[in-house]
């Protein structure tokens, strides 16, 4: 068989299996790839992105799967275009995103040889994809088909190889060797496909991913055992029990940011406080208590970003007391620590991976404090080794008990010395857990919960009337954090909002939207690549999700922004995203300004060392990629430019002082010691 019928019927499976983003990077070996993905968008059957730089690829890949939860592949030629990815497999490996990479590779016998563009693709990405094959030159196209329909299997958490039930969805690594000739012999190519036939993609039922076979002659097939290893179980602790009064709810990085409304919707029925990471999608989550007074209009201090009532989320019906969604600047009330000592949690629900905050950390490191998981993971994220117990997320929102009524008895508290991990945890597979783990019944007094958890309510407001008095200065990152926010969120028409997403880089301008920013406005989703966090393909990420939802926003840091800047690389008639890119130029790596390097002692070696300024004119870089440019230097321009919708790839830089950062969230901690303890 040719090299062009074994990457038709790769292609034809992908798109068969689900696939309809891919991004293609040119080269000689990959040729065969690139002739059959045309010709399948020419079909209709999937949307071609081509770039020209392999690591921006993967994340524009990446981005394209990220909020979407579909499958996006990426292709590549050979040698080092293949290394390339590594950052962007490894990002989807940590975030569980479904990114397929295939790779073009010369013929086996080739390895080991010196011949040019020539390396061991197999196993190029150890402990990071969930499946991988490599595919001989001399394979069988249905066997190439069925591979790749297992490969989309295994990138979606789907059982497609001898792993067990309890995979969650990541990247995968289809390599496929390719044999000359590596072109058509003419344009467009033949409508008949090597994978015609009402049989073809049922043959992919036939692929036993448990016994490792697509024809051993034709493939080799390995199934990421080093991950495999570390989850293959998802670990839980029994039955679980809403037994706690003081119990107080974490809120990370969920794997699906559409998750989030429905874990703040289980919270606020039960009445638990919650502090939040910005990330997710911020929806109408307010919820009641049974049978408490009505709550008065306007009870709450007026919000500094969406106006109105600091308590933005809250419901009510005519029985029930209103809760936050989420407590306003809810990480930052952590930083006193006298308030912190009166009014501590004996329980802490984690749910998804805390990557964020110093202070959250720390409050799950206090002795004695019992700290429990909901995880949407197949293990529970605990880097700090203080999880006592885990139950599936999914599990706990399906069957989490009732709430709790007036006047129920409080069931005696445990201990809260931390459980002995290997005692508490016992394995199970993922499959069906909703309905075979049950959660046992509230059991606090509604009464006692909501006395406590109206400590925290109310030190958030206060917090929030606070900073609302005295916000941060500009400029500065947190004021533009808050700007950026505040005009989105007046974008909205209250009666028909419609779905706005943000993307924000790591480093100091997703801590400034953490810290500075008291409320979202509903329909506000919160995207980041937090499964390692790196600066590395953020703007390449945020193309790939504002091309899946429509239009988008940015907020990201100078060096962040020029660490990607190969994704303003798009070529004409290339679909083009819309998406406005903030770009908070503090003239190097400010975040270091908070962390111990910044420090007065270290001053003199910090410049060079950490601060790395690097005078780059942005006006001139975006001008010669023919992106439109605007620098702002007030809070009345940002807002006025945010405010009208992305048309088109956009770059607004602010530039703010470096020296800003240290003491505009000293002052925030002033006001949180300040007023958080109330009169």
């Amino acid at each position: 068989m040719s090299a062009l019928d074994l990457t038709r019927a790769a292609i034809d499976s992908a798109v068969a299996a689900g696939v309809r983003e891919v991004v293609l990077c040119p080269g000689s070996r990959s040729a065969p790839l690139a002739y059959a993905v045309l010709a399948a968008e020419h079909a209709g059957h999937l949307r071609l992105h081509v770039r020209v730089d392999e690591r921006s690829a993967g994340f524009l890949a990446l981005g394209l799967a990220k909020v979407s939860r579909a499958p996006a592949l990426v292709i590549t030629t050979s040698g080092t275009a293949v290394a390339n990815l590594h950052p962007a497999v490894l990002e989807a490996h940590h975030g569980s995103v479904p990114l397929i990479v295939l790779s073009a590779d010369r013929p086996a016998q080739l390895r080991g040889s010196g011949a040019n563009q020539t390396t061991i693709q197999p196993g190029i990405f150890p402990g990071a994809v969930r499946w991988e094959a490599d595919l001989a030159a001399d394979a069988d196209p249905r066997d190439v088909g069925a591979a790749v329909a297992a490969a989309v299997e295994a990138a979606m958490g789907a059982p497609a190889s001898s792993a067990p039930d309890g995979r969650q969805p990541g990247p995968v690594h289809v390599n496929l060797c390719l044999g000359e000739p590596l072109v058509p012999a003419t344009w467009p190519l033949t409508d008949n496909s090597p994978l015609d036939g009402p049989d073809v993609f049922s043959r992919r039922a036939q692929v036993d991913a448990a016994d490792a076979e697509v024809h051993a002659a034709s493939a080799e097939v390995r199934r990421g055992a080093e991950f495999r290893d570390a989850s293959a179980e998802v670990r839980w602790s029994g039955e679980f029990r809403d037994d706690t009064v003081r119990t107080l709810l974490v809120i990370g990085d969920l794997i699906d940011p559409a998750t989030r409304p429905e874990v703040v919707r289980w919270a606020t029925a039960r009445g638990l406080p919650i502090v939040a990471e910005p990330f997710g999608r911020h929806a109408g989550t307010g919820a009641t208590l049974p049978g408490a007074p009505d709550p008065r209009p306007g009870d709450g201090p007026p919000d500094p970003v969406l106006g109105g009532d600091a308590g933005h989320g809250r419901g009510a019906d005519d029985n029930g007391l209103t809760t936050p969604a989420a407590l306003p600047h809810g990480p930052l009330l952590l930083t006193d620590p006298q308030w912190l000592d009166a009014h501590a949690p004996d329980r802490v629900l984690v749910a998804g991976r805390v990557t964020l905050s110093r202070p959250v950390m720390s409050l799950l490191r206090r002795p004695g404090l019992r700290v429990d998981a909901l995880t949407d993971t197949p293990v529970a994220p605990d880097p700090a080794g203080v999880v006592g117990a885990s139950y599936p997320l999914a599990a706990v929102l399906a069957g989490g008990g009732p709430v709790p009524e007036r006047g129920s008895t409080p069931a005696t508290s445990r201990s809260n010395e931390l459980a002995d991990p290997a005692a508490t945890r016992a394995p199970a597979k993922r499959a069906d857990l909703a309905t075979r783990v049950p959660a046992g019944p509230a059991t606090p007094s509604v009464d006692d919960r909501r006395t406590w958890a109206a400590g925290w309510r109310a030190a958030g407001d206060r917090l929030a009337a606070a900073i609302a008095a005295e916000p941060p200065a500009w400029p500065t990152g947190l004021a533009v954090a808050r700007t950026l926010v505040g005009a989105l969120a007046g974008q909205q028409v209250p009666s028909q909002p419609s779905p706005t997403h943000l993307f924000v880089g790591p480093s100091n301008p997703v801590r400034d939207l953490d810290l500075g920013v008291g409320a979202f406005p509903p329909h506000l989703t919160v995207v980041a690549n937090r499964g390692l966090a790196g600066i590395d393909g953020c703007v390449s990420t945020a193309v790939g999700m504002a091309l899946t939802v429509g239009s988008a926003y940015a907020l990201v840091g100078d060096l962040t922004f020029l660490h990607d800047t190969n994704a303003l690389l798009i070529g004409p008639g290339e679909p083009r995203p819309n998406l406005t890119i903030v770009v908070v130029n503090d003239a190097g790596g400010g975040i270091f300004r908070l962390l111990e390097p910044g420090t007065d002692a270290l001053a003199e070696p910090f410049g060079r060392l950490f601060g790395t300024p690097t005078g780059t004119d942005f006006a001139a870089l975006c001008r010669a990629h023919g992106v439109p440019y605007a620098r702002v230097d007030t809070p009345a321009e940002l807002a006025r430019l945010v405010a009208a919708p992305p048309d088109g790839l956009r770059v607004i830089e602010v530039p703010i002082d470096p020296l800003s950062h240290r003491s505009a969230h000293a002052g925030l901690r002033t006001l949180a010691t300040r007023h958080a303890p109330g009169p």
